[in-house]
């Protein structure tokens, strides 16, 4: 038997980088998670985009968030001795002379130089010609997938790694201890990802979990050294095949892919796409997605050994190393907590 301070239930990517924080500060805790079967990350391409939308404005907080999400992977690319990180550019296309006015407004503003580029588009040969384009610059790409397979056998390594199904209606709120698996633990900090519409702690936030699927695609091209953001987004995987998904189901929060989608999503490839296209592997996952499209962070109004890190939806891959460094901070030396991801913005 063990005794540690934080339990954390989850090994997605907020489970995986909130962890890997506490693995840096020197803070005994443990991991339980049941292999992944509902982990949305899995699915997710982990692009970090500084200039997004329709109207091409930057990402909420991004010249925060980017910095530490550089150094948290950074560190963890040492750690399990593994690449994670690939930057490069994105070729954002234009339709028509309106969005290219658009883009040359917004990205004139003051903030904005250091995320714009400019030079050739080397999609150009392998696309259906569009109006125009613009280049985003410090852009990357993280390999998400790998980095929770790989730090899961880190985990286990280090024997800091429960697997099994986590109940939360098994833990007793108000006990200044809760066992799991023979271990002790102060404080549960819960990462479940859109799972937590089930928690009946937070089941009552204002979550909005939204399905998305993804293709892996392979073509008879070799792919150039950049990310493509036509009417969909074309991620690199390696010399010929790339990433490409998307979409909001909101009725059927399952992680089982669907034909409908792949034969949408084709369409729409084909459509921007020269060469052959043949899809090499297609998954599906749930986000949790949050009303505001804000975090959700914090104790349980009524029981403060209950914890949330959650809600980091489509840009978590930007959002979980900064707000996990946030939450470490506010738990461990009382710092407060943001009004704009804390649990208290919906009491």
């Amino acid at each position: 038997m063990g005794k540690y301070k934080y339990l954390i239930v989850g090994q997605g990517l907020a489970g995986t980088v909130l962890s890997f924080q506490l693995h840096q500060a020197g803070i005994a805790h443990m991991v339980i998670d049941n292999g992944h079967r509902s982990a949305s990350t899995l699915a997710a391409a982990g692009i970090i985009n500084p200039i997004t939308g329709r109207r091409y404005v930057k990402s909420w907080m991004i010249d925060a968030l980017l910095p530490v999400a550089l150094d948290t992977y950074a560190a963890l690319e040492e750690l399990l001795e593994i690449t994670l990180v690939t930057r490069s550019p994105i070729i954002r296309t234009f339709e028509n002379q309106a969005q290219e006015n658009l883009w040359n407004e917004s990205t004139s503003r003051p903030g904005y130089s250091d995320y714009v580029g400019g030079g050739l588009n080397p999609y150009a040969l392998h696309t259906h010609p569009s109006y125009g384009y613009g280049v985003i610059n410090q852009a990357c790409q993280i390999q998400v997938g790998q980095m929770i397979v790989s730090y899961r056998e880190f985990l286990e390594k280090q024997g800091r790694l429960i697997t099994q199904d986590f109940n939360p209606e098994d833990v007793q709120y108000d006990s200044p201890v809760q066992t799991v698996a023979d271990h002790t633990f102060e404080q549960v900090v819960f990462c479940e990802g859109y799972k937590a519409i089930h928690n009946p702690l937070f089941k009552d936030l204002p979550f909005q979990p939204a399905k998305g699927e993804s293709l892996i695609i392979e073509t008879n091209t070799q792919l150039p050294p950049a990310m493509l953001r036509d009417t969909v987004f074309m991620a690199p995987a390696n010399k010929q095949t790339f990433w490409s998904g998307g979409g909001y189901a909101w009725d059927k929060l399952d992680e089982k892919p669907t034909e409908d989608f792949r034969l949408q999503w084709m369409t729409k490839l084909e459509a921007i796409w020269k060469g052959e296209l043949k899809v090499v592997s297609h998954k599906a996952g749930v986000r949790p997605s949050v009303k505001g499209r804000r975090p959700l962070i914090g104790r349980h109004p009524s029981y403060s050994r209950m914890i949330l890190f959650n809600g980091m939806g489509t840009k978590g891959t930007s959002l979980a190393p900064y707000w996990a460094r946030h939450l470490l901070s506010h738990l461990e030396s009382d710092t407060e907590l943001s009004e704009e991801v804390s649990l208290s913005r919906f009491n």
